[in-house]
């Protein structure tokens, strides 16, 4: 098969998972992964079937943040090519224009089997789902769903796209004092303590409110207080 077939290039996908995030491949089993700031191609199910492609390398080379995410998602899409070549994944099955999309309207699906746009909403009175029917169009499917929320008193169904931040825009902090195994997350824009503890590790996030420095050293203080505590259960297990 040829490379666009490999890796699922004739139609867009939007994996169900991430729908709901801006940046997205457009590529089955490849979404971005915001909090590591890479492209994941996805293996099988369970959270190690994973490979990773950062974005860090192309940005230590000179590359800007953009260009370094296409650079990431390029090797990501080689990579998967590779595995199909190799039998590990299965070459996508041919989608027409409708299927691999996802609406952002609650209770909006495509189904494959019946190809059409099927609308289903939780219905609060007796606890089922209040069916709305199938609809050729997506555009169908979203107006009906919406007419449909309004008679359940369903007042939000739209899903939040997650906008895809720029490193420019994240804040960063060293840490401060010399506390070790406390260090400020980038991704996920909050002070991550972790320990090991029996042969477990541990993680504790804390966040601050706001970046201002009171909140910061606030939270500072609160994973400090965290890791010391579990230091002395490390200690203590070591003794027994």
């Amino acid at each position: 098969s040829s490379s666009a077939n490999a890796s699922g290039e004739q139609s867009p996908v939007r994996s169900k998972r991430w729908r709901s995030l801006e940046r997205q491949s457009g590529i089955q089993n490849i979404s971005w992964y915001r909090l590591a700031f890479c492209w994941c191609v996805r293996l099988g199910k369970g959270k190690r079937k994973k490979c990773r492609f950062p974005i860090r390398s192309f940005l230590q080379q000179g590359l800007g943040e953009d260009e370094a995410v296409a650079a990431a998602l390029r090797d990501a899409k080689a990579y998967r090519e590779e595995l199909v070549r190799k039998g590990i994944l299965k070459p996508p099955k041919a989608l027409n224009s409708e299927q691999g999309k996802c609406s952002t309207v609650v209770g909006v699906s495509f189904q494959n089997q019946q190809k059409k746009w099927q609308v289903k909403l939780p219905d609060a009175t007796n606890k089922k789902r209040a069916w709305g029917g199938y609809f050729s169009s997506q555009e169908e499917a979203e107006l009906k769903a919406r007419e449909l929320a309004k008679e359940l008193g369903i007042k939000d169904i739209e899903h939040k796209v997650v906008p895809v931040k720029h490193l420019s825009e994240l804040k960063h902090f060293e840490p401060l004092g010399p506390q070790l195994g406390v260090k400020w997350n980038l991704g996920e824009q909050c002070w991550h303590a972790r320990c090991s503890v029996a042969g477990k590790l541990r993680h504790m996030r804390c966040r601050p409110k706001d970046f201002s420095e009171k909140e910061v050293e606030k939270a500072w203080k609160q994973a400090v207080a965290w890791r010391k505590q579990q230091e002395k259960e490390r200690d203590q297990a070591k003794k027994r």
